[in-house]
Protein backbone atom coordinates (compact mmCIF):
# COMPACT_ATOMS: atom_id res chain seq x y z
CA UNK A 1 0.00 0.00 0.00
CA UNK A 2 1.43 3.26 -0.93
CA UNK A 3 0.66 6.52 1.08
CA UNK A 4 0.78 10.11 0.73
CA UNK A 5 3.04 12.60 2.07
CA UNK A 6 1.34 15.89 2.56
CA UNK A 7 5.03 17.75 3.47
CA UNK A 8 6.55 16.82 0.42
CA UNK A 9 3.79 16.31 -1.67
CA UNK A 10 4.99 13.25 -3.51
CA UNK A 11 3.49 10.00 -3.13
CA UNK A 12 5.66 7.62 -1.86
CA UNK A 13 5.58 3.91 -1.71
CA UNK A 14 4.19 2.88 2.21
CA UNK A 15 7.08 -0.20 1.71
CA UNK A 16 10.12 0.47 0.94
CA UNK A 17 11.46 -1.37 -2.00
CA UNK A 18 8.57 -0.73 -4.12
CA UNK A 19 8.41 2.25 -6.92
CA UNK A 20 5.66 4.67 -6.66
CA UNK A 21 2.43 4.59 -8.13
CA UNK A 22 2.18 5.66 -12.26
CA UNK A 23 -0.42 7.59 -13.56
CA UNK A 24 -2.36 4.42 -14.39
CA UNK A 25 -2.71 3.52 -11.12
CA UNK A 26 -3.60 6.94 -9.96
CA UNK A 27 -5.99 7.27 -12.41
CA UNK A 28 -7.82 3.51 -11.48
CA UNK A 29 -7.39 4.18 -7.80
CA UNK A 30 -9.43 7.85 -8.17
CA UNK A 31 -11.62 6.46 -10.93
CA UNK A 32 -12.59 3.85 -8.42
CA UNK A 33 -12.76 6.23 -5.31
CA UNK A 34 -15.21 8.15 -7.63
CA UNK A 35 -17.71 5.01 -8.65
CA UNK A 36 -18.09 4.22 -5.11
CA UNK A 37 -18.74 7.54 -4.25
CA UNK A 38 -21.50 7.72 -6.58
CA UNK A 39 -22.62 4.56 -6.26
CA UNK A 40 -23.24 5.32 -2.24
CA UNK A 41 -24.40 8.65 -2.93
CA UNK A 42 -27.16 7.21 -5.80
CA UNK A 43 -28.41 4.20 -2.72
CA UNK A 44 -28.38 7.38 -0.01
CA UNK A 45 -30.59 8.70 -2.80
CA UNK A 46 -32.91 6.05 -3.56
CA UNK A 47 -33.08 6.01 0.15
CA UNK A 48 -34.50 9.25 1.13
CA UNK A 49 -37.14 9.52 -2.38
CA UNK A 50 -38.67 5.82 -1.55
CA UNK A 51 -42.17 6.09 -0.46
CA UNK A 52 -42.57 5.80 3.38
CA UNK A 53 -45.38 3.54 4.73
CA UNK A 54 -47.29 5.96 6.94
CA UNK A 55 -49.24 4.62 10.39
CA UNK A 56 -52.82 3.68 8.91
CA UNK A 57 -55.51 2.97 11.04
CA UNK A 58 -56.38 -0.47 10.27
CA UNK A 59 -57.98 -3.42 12.00
CA UNK A 60 -54.52 -4.93 12.21
CA UNK A 61 -52.86 -2.31 13.82
CA UNK A 62 -56.07 -1.57 16.11
CA UNK A 63 -56.12 -5.73 16.94
CA UNK A 64 -52.78 -6.13 17.80
CA UNK A 65 -53.38 -3.42 21.25
CA UNK A 66 -54.24 -4.76 24.57
CA UNK A 67 -55.88 -1.47 25.26
CA UNK A 68 -58.43 -2.37 22.21
CA UNK A 69 -59.32 -5.43 23.81
CA UNK A 70 -59.51 -4.23 27.06
CA UNK A 71 -62.15 -1.51 25.49
CA UNK A 72 -64.21 -3.91 23.82
CA UNK A 73 -64.85 -6.43 27.11
CA UNK A 74 -65.58 -3.07 29.11
CA UNK A 75 -68.44 -2.06 26.31
CA UNK A 76 -69.28 -5.87 26.28
CA UNK A 77 -69.78 -5.91 30.13
CA UNK A 78 -71.59 -2.42 30.23
CA UNK A 79 -74.17 -3.58 27.28
CA UNK A 80 -74.77 -7.00 29.05
CA UNK A 81 -75.30 -5.39 32.15
CA UNK A 82 -77.81 -2.69 31.40
CA UNK A 83 -79.54 -5.01 29.33
CA UNK A 84 -79.57 -7.51 31.67
CA UNK A 85 -81.10 -5.62 34.71
CA UNK A 86 -84.48 -4.87 32.83
CA UNK A 87 -86.71 -2.40 34.09
CA UNK A 88 -87.67 -2.74 37.75
CA UNK A 89 -90.00 -0.35 39.25
CA UNK A 90 -88.10 1.13 42.21
CA UNK A 91 -91.69 1.71 44.21
CA UNK A 92 -93.32 -1.62 44.14
CA UNK A 93 -93.85 -3.36 46.70
CA UNK A 94 -94.35 -7.24 46.41
CA UNK A 95 -96.38 -8.06 49.69
CA UNK A 96 -96.78 -11.96 47.68
CA UNK A 97 -93.58 -14.11 46.84
CA UNK A 98 -95.59 -15.41 44.07
CA UNK A 99 -95.54 -12.09 41.54
CA UNK A 100 -93.41 -11.90 39.07
CA UNK A 101 -92.37 -8.97 37.57
CA UNK A 102 -90.23 -8.90 34.26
Amino acid sequence: MRTISLRSAQIKPAVKGLAPPNEAELLLRNTKNKVITNVNKAKRSIENNRPRKTAQAGMANVSADWRFWVGVLAVISVGASVIGSGYVDPYAVVNDPNDVFI
